[in-house]
Protein backbone atom coordinates (compact mmCIF):
# COMPACT_ATOMS: atom_id res chain seq x y z
CA UNK A 1 0.00 0.00 0.00
CA UNK A 2 1.58 3.48 -1.22
CA UNK A 3 2.39 5.83 1.49
CA UNK A 4 -0.02 8.44 1.42
CA UNK A 5 1.53 11.51 3.35
CA UNK A 6 2.43 14.29 1.86
CA UNK A 7 5.62 14.97 0.26
CA UNK A 8 7.58 18.16 2.28
CA UNK A 9 8.43 20.71 0.11
CA UNK A 10 10.99 23.80 0.52
CA UNK A 11 8.23 26.17 1.23
CA UNK A 12 6.56 23.87 4.47
CA UNK A 13 10.16 22.86 4.98
CA UNK A 14 11.08 26.87 5.45
CA UNK A 15 7.96 27.28 7.11
CA UNK A 16 8.44 24.66 9.81
CA UNK A 17 11.68 26.34 10.10
CA UNK A 18 10.35 29.52 11.24
CA UNK A 19 7.98 27.97 13.84
CA UNK A 20 10.83 26.38 15.49
CA UNK A 21 12.43 29.58 15.55
CA UNK A 22 9.99 31.19 16.92
CA UNK A 23 10.32 29.96 20.12
CA UNK A 24 13.68 31.78 20.60
CA UNK A 25 12.02 34.72 20.17
CA UNK A 26 9.19 33.91 22.31
CA UNK A 27 11.18 32.73 25.17
CA UNK A 28 13.14 36.12 24.81
CA UNK A 29 9.92 37.90 25.19
CA UNK A 30 9.06 36.23 28.33
CA UNK A 31 11.87 37.00 30.29
CA UNK A 32 11.30 40.31 31.94
CA UNK A 33 8.02 39.12 32.32
CA UNK A 34 8.87 36.20 34.39
CA UNK A 35 11.37 37.65 36.13
CA UNK A 36 8.92 39.59 37.86
CA UNK A 37 7.45 36.27 39.66
CA UNK A 38 8.68 35.68 42.78
CA UNK A 39 10.97 32.49 42.46
CA UNK A 40 8.82 30.29 44.70
CA UNK A 41 6.02 30.45 42.55
CA UNK A 42 8.70 29.54 39.28
CA UNK A 43 9.88 26.50 41.33
CA UNK A 44 6.77 25.19 43.06
CA UNK A 45 5.58 22.09 42.08
CA UNK A 46 1.78 22.24 42.15
CA UNK A 47 -0.73 19.22 42.74
CA UNK A 48 2.37 17.51 41.80
CA UNK A 49 2.64 18.81 38.64
CA UNK A 50 6.03 20.42 37.47
CA UNK A 51 7.06 23.73 38.07
CA UNK A 52 7.88 26.63 35.67
CA UNK A 53 11.68 25.51 35.55
CA UNK A 54 10.58 21.89 34.76
CA UNK A 55 8.56 22.75 32.10
CA UNK A 56 10.70 25.06 30.50
CA UNK A 57 13.50 22.71 30.95
CA UNK A 58 11.26 19.77 29.79
CA UNK A 59 11.57 21.33 26.27
CA UNK A 60 15.14 21.81 25.80
CA UNK A 61 15.61 18.54 26.92
CA UNK A 62 13.21 17.45 24.48
CA UNK A 63 15.14 19.37 21.59
CA UNK A 64 18.32 17.37 22.33
CA UNK A 65 17.54 14.39 23.57
CA UNK A 66 15.36 13.23 21.65
CA UNK A 67 14.71 16.07 18.15
CA UNK A 68 18.37 16.49 17.40
CA UNK A 69 19.42 12.52 17.38
CA UNK A 70 16.76 11.14 15.89
CA UNK A 71 17.14 13.94 12.87
CA UNK A 72 20.71 14.17 12.19
CA UNK A 73 21.63 10.98 14.21
CA UNK A 74 24.26 13.79 16.46
CA UNK A 75 24.18 14.45 19.81
CA UNK A 76 23.76 18.03 21.23
CA UNK A 77 27.00 19.73 22.29
CA UNK A 78 25.46 22.12 25.06
CA UNK A 79 25.16 20.80 28.47
CA UNK A 80 21.25 21.28 29.48
CA UNK A 81 21.15 23.05 32.65
CA UNK A 82 19.33 21.54 35.87
CA UNK A 83 16.30 22.53 36.97
CA UNK A 84 17.58 24.20 40.56
CA UNK A 85 19.27 26.76 38.20
CA UNK A 86 18.08 29.92 38.10
CA UNK A 87 15.25 30.80 35.13
CA UNK A 88 17.18 32.77 33.35
CA UNK A 89 19.61 29.99 32.89
CA UNK A 90 16.79 27.83 32.10
CA UNK A 91 15.45 30.16 29.32
CA UNK A 92 19.15 30.56 27.60
CA UNK A 93 19.31 26.78 28.20
CA UNK A 94 15.81 26.39 26.06
CA UNK A 95 17.22 29.10 23.16
CA UNK A 96 20.56 27.31 23.19
CA UNK A 97 19.08 23.85 22.64
CA UNK A 98 16.18 25.38 20.03
CA UNK A 99 19.03 27.26 18.01
CA UNK A 100 21.30 24.16 17.88
CA UNK A 101 18.30 22.01 16.43
CA UNK A 102 17.08 24.70 13.97
CA UNK A 103 21.07 25.03 13.08
CA UNK A 104 21.45 21.67 12.36
CA UNK A 105 17.67 21.46 10.57
CA UNK A 106 19.24 23.82 7.99
CA UNK A 107 22.00 21.72 6.74
CA UNK A 108 19.46 18.47 6.32
CA UNK A 109 18.40 18.01 2.53
CA UNK A 110 15.05 18.10 1.97
CA UNK A 111 14.22 14.79 0.62
CA UNK A 112 15.22 13.67 4.41
CA UNK A 113 12.16 15.34 5.82
CA UNK A 114 10.28 12.74 4.31
CA UNK A 115 12.25 9.86 5.64
CA UNK A 116 11.20 7.93 8.83
CA UNK A 117 11.32 8.00 12.02
CA UNK A 118 10.21 6.08 15.22
CA UNK A 119 9.10 8.26 18.41
CA UNK A 120 7.59 6.06 20.94
CA UNK A 121 6.93 3.30 18.68
CA UNK A 122 4.91 5.73 16.00
CA UNK A 123 6.13 5.68 12.80
CA UNK A 124 6.09 9.18 11.21
CA UNK A 125 8.42 11.25 8.82
CA UNK A 126 11.05 13.61 9.86
CA UNK A 127 8.40 16.63 9.11
CA UNK A 128 5.60 15.00 11.04
CA UNK A 129 8.02 14.47 14.04
CA UNK A 130 8.74 18.23 14.08
CA UNK A 131 5.15 19.27 13.85
CA UNK A 132 4.87 16.60 17.10
CA UNK A 133 7.60 18.55 18.74
CA UNK A 134 5.88 21.67 17.76
CA UNK A 135 2.96 20.64 19.46
CA UNK A 136 4.42 19.57 22.49
CA UNK A 137 6.03 23.22 22.65
CA UNK A 138 2.18 25.17 22.61
CA UNK A 139 1.03 22.36 25.38
CA UNK A 140 4.35 22.94 27.26
CA UNK A 141 3.87 26.99 27.14
CA UNK A 142 0.05 26.17 28.18
CA UNK A 143 0.96 24.03 31.07
CA UNK A 144 3.19 27.26 32.17
CA UNK A 145 0.50 29.92 31.58
CA UNK A 146 -1.89 27.56 33.88
CA UNK A 147 0.56 27.34 36.33
CA UNK A 148 1.99 30.30 36.96
CA UNK A 149 -2.36 31.30 36.67
CA UNK A 150 -3.48 29.27 39.94
CA UNK A 151 -0.34 30.74 41.47
CA UNK A 152 -0.87 32.65 44.55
Amino acid sequence: MPDKRPRVNAVRQAALLDQLRYLIEEVEASKERLARVPEGVIRQQFDDRPSVTELYASIAAFDREVLLPLVTGKRATGAAHACASVLDDILCDVQEARQELVSALEDVPLEAWNSMVTLEGDHMTVYELLQTGLQRNVDTLRAVARRLHRSP
